[in-house]
């Protein structure tokens, strides 16, 4: 809070916030704006007080300060910014922050495009070993429209390198399990362009592989053409073909390569696709150690596909193991986990089926 020479406060209309902790860009992002008068605060002295904003993106920031006034210093040499240089910088980062906050509300697509602008100049300005480098790189690459999209996805590749990890950038350049550009949105024209991006050779290639599986298998199910799974299964394939037994994505690779083959069988009725999709699962099992928490998804995914299986061929070692698969997964999945609902329910449908087709007597009680 600043005041005048008078004693006059300077009303703040804005607070500002960076989501690093070292290098502020400019003076960071419009957090929001007061709903409390700065009169009302300033009457509390020394005690403490919280500061609440309208929501942004549906979170209700908050904050928790001290009022205090100071005197205004006289700054015509500049100390604050050590450079000319510096100070373009952090006023073309400024003015794309304001450019945003006004797109955010109105919608208006040219307030957009003149954010691009004042941030490519910041990046002007920015060369490689530049310390806001990486920030003025995240800044573009999340604002591009989407006509922009491949140059986005460029720039988040460019911005990977430079962000160390467990930071807020790099999470803008890579999703929590490798790259991912979410803020790109999830289609299978853009997987295509993060693979492009990620060629054969790139540490990343093989979960470029994966994420552009899932987009076909998920168009596979809102278009049902055969030739999106058909692709999809090519993808998998491919990702685990470049990844060694000792890979620390593999078994994931293999229950997604299962569940695809699985959704063919499903579709084709042609018995090699079961049986290797069983096969898939239960390699990727062997690579989960015993009782871990990730073993829950292919012990699950396996009781389900030998339980399609049993329902074609009646093999009661099937059912069975079916059945003891699904215990196994349940038991790894308490009752907070998003998918206990979805184990029980597999659980109790191979109890019924046992019990319909074998007579086994204590599998009602169980499955009900």
């Amino acid at each position: 809070m600043l005041g005048s020479s008078e004693g006059r406060y300077i009303n703040l209309e804005e607070i500002r916030a960076s989501f690093e902790f070292d290098r502020i860009l400019g003076s960071g992002e419009v957090a929001g704006k007061p709903e409390t008068s700065w009169d009302v605060l300033l009457d509390r002295g020394n005690e403490p007080f919280d500061i609440s904003f309208p929501p942004v993106y549906g979170v209700h920031p908050s904050l928790t300060l001290k009022a205090a006034v100071l005197l205004p210093c006289d700054n015509q040499d500049g100390a604050l910014l050590n450079s000319v240089v510096e100070s373009e910088i952090a006023g073309e980062t400024d003015a794309g922050q304001e450019r945003i906050a006004k797109y955010v509300t109105s919608k208006t697509v040219s307030h957009l495009n003149d954010a691009v602008q004042h941030f490519q100049l910041v990046l002007d300005q920015c060369p490689v070993g530049h310390p806001d480098r990486a920030g003025a790189l995240a800044n573009l690459a999340t604002t591009s429209p989407p006509v922009y999209i491949h140059e986005s996805a460029q720039l988040s590749c460019k911005l990977l390198p430079l962000c160390p990890e467990g930071t807020y950038l790099r999470s803008i350049a890579a999703g929590a399990d490798g790259i991912d550009f979410t803020h790109l949105m999830k289609t299978s024209y853009l997987r295509r362009v993060v693979l492009k991006l990620c060629p054969l050779g790139n540490e990343h290639h093989p979960k470029a592989l994966d994420k552009l599986a899932w987009a076909l298998s998920s168009r596979f199910e809102q278009r049902g053409s055969i030739d999106n799974l058909e692709e999809c299964i090519q993808c998998d394939c491919k990702a685990i073909s470049l990844c060694s037994k000792g890979h620390s994505e593999r078994d994931l690779y293999l229950n997604n390569l299962a569940l695809s083959l699985w959704t063919r069988f499903n579709c084709r009725g042609k018995y090699h696709d079961l049986d290797e999709a069983i096969s898939l699962y239960e390699e990727a099992l062997r690579l989960c150690p015993v009782g871990h928490e990730s073993s829950d998804f292919p012990l699950d995914n396996l009781g389900v596909a030998l339980f399609t299986r049993f329902n074609k061929r009646s093999d009661v070692n099937d059912i069975n193991r079916a059945i003891s698969l699904h215990r196994e997964a349940l038991m790894l999945r308490p009752p907070e986990n998003l998918y206990r609902d979805y184990t029980l329910n597999n659980l109790a449908l191979a109890l019924n089926t046992r019990y319909n087709k074998l007579n086994v007597s204590e599998d009602p009680n169980e499955g009900h």
